[in-house]
């Protein structure tokens, strides 16, 4: 009935009603606009909610003048290109919710988590249904320490990026210092005293890692045979360069390294057989 009224409108009304129509729908789309700009304090999901209400009231405007200025057309040929626009404008949206569900039902991260998405590292301190906030840690800053910056994440990501969990599962990370000593230095001396306070640091926290290794190897295929701290030896071009191998807790990573770095220094400045290498340029006539 409706289509009838429309094909019978002579050309002065169509233009009157495709006018009052798009007027109308201005007033609305921005009086919705007016209360989202007063309700919503978040800056980034107000801009999302006022993006999403163009959206809508461009689908509408579209609806409403096809239906008035084209003749004998099919009401579902219609509302299939108008739905087939609707996701493609609103692909972005719909992913972010599809990929809400998804971290709330399958849990790769939870609130307080540290994680990376893409080559984003921080820790989870919001999760809704369009977006994910992080605490920023790295960038400018060394040793993944916080930068204070806050991150918004649209949850479409889940689908387009790698995530890296620093903590699912198995709550340390592997981490490594390098120390350089010369090709003259006793690095045996050097070794044993590294693993002195490897084994200092590792004492203070590790008295469960066996426990929370077999929590772990309950949820994934986690096999290590070896947790203990360990220094591997290496010739490099400047010298000896030792490594320390040690498990620790992401959180306490710059801690480690600077408990680690004071007391091999002090340890190796009392040594009269070991020093530190560095990068030299001999220049030869």
């Amino acid at each position: 009935m409706i289509k009838d009224i429309l094909l019978n409108i002579d050309f002065h009304n169509r233009i009157l009603i495709s006018i009052v129509a798009v007027f109308l729908i201005y007033i609305v789309k921005n009086t919705v606009a007016y209360y989202i700009n007063r309700k919503i304090k978040n800056i980034n999901v107000r801009h999302g909610y006022r993006k999403l209400t163009v959206y809508i009231s461009s689908v509408i405007i579209l609806l409403i003048l096809g239906f008035v200025w084209i003749r004998r057309i099919n009401v579902g040929i219609i509302f299939s290109i108008v739905g087939a626009g609707l996701v493609i404008s609103l692909s972005d949206f719909i992913l972010s919710f599809i990929g809400w569900f998804f971290i709330i039902i399958r849990k790769p991260f939870e609130i307080g988590e540290r994680v990376q998405i893409g080559t984003i590292k921080g820790d989870v301190v919001d999760i809704r249904g369009f977006y994910i906030t992080l605490l920023e840690i790295g960038d400018w800053v060394e040793d993944e320490q916080s930068t204070g910056r806050i991150v918004h994440i649209p949850n479409n990501f889940i689908f387009r990026s790698p995530i890296y969990n620093y903590t699912k599962g198995f709550d340390f990370i592997w981490d490594e210092v390098k120390i350089g000593i010369t090709f003259e230095s006793n690095y045996k001396k050097a070794k044993d005293i590294c693993l002195k306070y490897l084994d200092e640091f590792h004492s203070t926290w590790a008295k469960d890692l066996d426990k929370k290794i077999k929590q772990a190897q309950n949820i994934y295929a986690i096999s290590y045979k070896e947790l203990s701290p360990t220094v591997y030896v290496k010739i490099i071009d400047s010298g000896i360069l030792l490594s320390l191998r040690y498990l620790v807790e992401p959180h306490k990573r710059r801690f480690s390294e600077n408990f680690l770095y004071e007391k091999v220094l002090d340890e190796f400045s009392k040594a009269n057989d070991i020093n530190f290498a560095y990068t030299t340029y001999r220049i030869t006539k």
